[in-house]
Parts: structure tokens; sequence; C-alpha cells
């Protein structure tokens, strides 16, 4: 990493998953999450609530090898914080295991309802949030 900025072979942390609603928005995150990808799942979020002022989102948590957000701006996080309890009615984290849907809830604040389902009661955490998984679409 030179200059603060990333490599260009490195593969983003965070993608979008189609859903089967305009008002659910789903995420995946894998591999080593950073600040850049919180910026970049910022990002994302401010564009579904550009489309849909309340959402419910689904975040699936998939092979999260590390998670360090220690050079994100303060503002930023703050502003990550509002923006969810504002504009995210309910929180599905989908976990494979180990911690790292702590660190997703404690990185979209505490002001949200938020739900933790293992990896394997997917189908679960998708009808709380009221959407299916459509694969394809983003």
């Amino acid at each position: 990493m030179e200059n603060g900025l990333l490599p260009l072979d490195r593969i983003p942390a965070v993608k979008r998953v189609g859903t089967s609603s305009l008002t659910v928005f789903s995420l995946e995150i894998s591999g080593e999450f950073n600040a850049a990808d919180a910026e970049n799942m910022c990002g994302l979020l401010a564009g579904a609530y550009t489309l849909k002022n309340r959402i419910n989102l689904l975040v699936r948590i998939n092979g999260l090898k590390s998670f360090d957000t220690t050079g994100l701006a303060a503002e930023t996080a703050s502003q990550l914080r509002r923006d969810a309890s504002q504009h995210v009615e309910r929180c599905a984290l989908v976990d494979d295991g180990g911690e790292a849907a702590s660190y997703v809830a404690a990185l979209l604040g505490s002001d949200l309802e938020v739900r933790t389902f293992a990896g394997t009661e997917e189908d679960q955490a998708w009808a709380y949030v009221g959407a299916v998984e459509v694969a394809g679409k983003v």
C-alpha cells in the first residue's frame, strides 16, 4: 500500500446482494474488512436510502478473515450510525461463526432493531427482513 491507496488487485470485502423487494437492501461481507470497505459500505447504504427512505437490511458475513476499521474517520463512522438509525427499520446479520456480527452491529450503531442469525438460519433472516435473495439482481 503506497500513499494510502489500496492495490488495484484487492477484492472489496463488501458487495451487494440482489433482493426480491425494493425496500430490502442486502450486503455480503467477506475477506479482509478495513476502513475503505466501511466507507464503501457507507456509500452503498447512502444510495439505498436515496431510493427508499426506510429499508430493511440483511448483512451476510461469510468467510470474514479480519475486521479492522481503525483508519475510518470518526465523522464517517458517526454518519453511518446516524443514517442507519434514521433509515433502517430492521437489520438481520447472518454470521458464519465467530464474533463478526458483533463488529458489524457496532459499526451500524445501537439504535437499530438488529437480530443475528447463524449461517444455517439464513432463510429465517430473509423472512425477518421480508425478502428473498435474487441471484444476479443488484
